[in-house]
């Protein structure tokens, strides 16, 4: 409870077309919390509130067009998060804080997401995935396997992806069927008589 707290001030990279900017955060255990801009990428603020800091900028060449979902990696050093290409491709990356090195982590996923079993878990074609995650050498040690099918999964015309999926720090996993899908409409007839 109690009286919400403004931490910043952020310009965040809105899209015209859907309304929408900033996208999911986290909290870090360093105290701070990460969250997208959309396409103005990461940033990253103190719980305590101040001026954030530009964690990631989207890399054009590439045809980047929205950064999402971030999530600071247990140890503090790498950063993983979805980047958007376009309204179809969605991949993993993974950014070492101390050197800025960004990469690709997973070709096609969104909504990483690290379990303390040691694994990453992400979504993709209207499931769940996950690969063994090493965290010194931050790289996945196997392919990813689907654990989980049928869960719901939304992108907007804009491009910004959702997995209806939640886990967490015991390893519970909450998540809406794609059957649930709140997207889903049912025409009917209303008569006022």
């Amino acid at each position: 409870g109690g009286t919400a707290q403004i931490l910043a001030s952020i310009t965040a990279g809105m899209n015209t077309t859907s309304g929408t900017g900033t996208t999911q955060g986290s909290w870090a255990t360093d105290d701070s919390i990460v969250f997208g801009t959309g396409r103005n990428g990461i940033q990253r603020v103190s719980a305590a509130g101040g001026n954030p800091q530009q964690l990631t900028t989207l890399n054009l060449k590439d045809g980047e067009d929205f950064h999402t979902s971030p999530e600071i990696l247990p140890g503090g050093k790498a950063l993983i998060y979805g980047a958007n290409i376009g309204t179809t491709q969605r991949r993993l990356m993974i950014r070492t804080l101390s050197s800025g090195d960004t990469r690709v982590l997973e070709a096609e996923g969104m909504m990483p997401h690290y379990v303390s079993s040691g694994h990453l878990v992400f979504g993709r074609s209207g499931s769940l995935f996950a690969a063994p995650f090493d965290l010194q050498r931050l790289q996945l040690t196997a392919p990813p396997v689907s654990v989980l099918d049928g869960v719901a999964t939304d992108v907007n015309r804009a491009g910004s992806s959702v997995v209806h999926a939640a886990i967490a720090g015991n390893g519970s996993l909450a998540f809406l069927p794609s059957d649930d899908v709140v997207n889903t409409r049912t025409l009917v007839w209303v008569d006022r008589q």
